[in-house]
């Protein structure tokens, strides 16, 4: 059985969190809520791939400084961020962790993610309203790995520690597959949810029927 390893806070160095940058950017390359938000809007493959790779670098960089936890399994061909229940699931300080240089001037980008934002801020405040939560952020596998149970490995080692903080936990599922699994891990399903109608269809392309991307929020209590 592979061995998941756990970091919290400092014990990341900046090797460690461009290894996880890079198996969440092939992770997500076909999930729908990714392909929405990072919609190729440069019209050069090459950039939109940067961009993809540094903004996943840049989620971990700010959970790594938030005293979140990183997971990797593998070498590195899975990995999941968890955010810690805390005040600081927001922005850090300007320059503080690179994600606003990144994404100034990503005006298509902005949009989209703050669209994301408006739809699920008041979802959590409706289910959750001031109970301190772990938060996971991003998990993925890469594509080469994926049905090698390395997924549920990563969910397993992270709800061991929540449930030993005594803390709820949160996600976001972005598959039917995903929020499958959530649901034998102890995750329930609060609330279905759709955004980006008018501008993405289910996969989170442009074409066809555009009724926006479905996600299901999740909330698992401490065991």
């Amino acid at each position: 059985m592979e061995q998941v390893t756990l970091l919290i806070g400092k014990e990341n160095d900046e090797e460690r969190i461009v290894k996880a940058g890079e198996c969440l950017y092939e992770s997500f390359l076909d999930d729908s809520v990714s392909r929405f938000i990072h919609w190729p809007i440069r019209n050069d493959v090459e950039k939109d791939n940067l961009f993809r790779i540094n903004f996943h670098t840049c989620t971990i960089r700010d959970g790594v400084l938030n005293e979140g936890a990183l997971l990797e399994v593998g070498g590195f061909q899975g990995v999941a961020i968890w955010y810690p229940p805390n005040e600081s699931h927001k922005e850090f300080p300007s320059g503080y962790t690179k994600m606003d240089e990144l994404v100034k001037g990503e005006d298509e980008y902005n949009r989209r993610s703050e669209m994301y934002s408006l739809v699920m801020e008041p979802v959590k405040k409706k289910h959750l309203g001031d109970t301190p939560y772990w938060y996971l952020y991003l998990i993925g596998v890469r594509p080469q790995s994926q049905g090698k149970g390395l997924g549920r490995l990563l969910m397993e080692k992270a709800l061991d520690k929540v449930d030993e903080s005594g803390s709820t936990a949160w996600l976001e599922a972005t598959s039917e597959g995903s929020m499958l699994l959530y649901k034998k891990l102890g995750f329930k399903v609060v609330e279905e949810v759709r955004f980006g109608k008018g501008d993405g269809n289910e996969r989170g392309a442009d074409d066809g029927d555009l009724v926006g991307v479905k996600l299901w929020a999740m909330i698992r209590k401490p065991k």
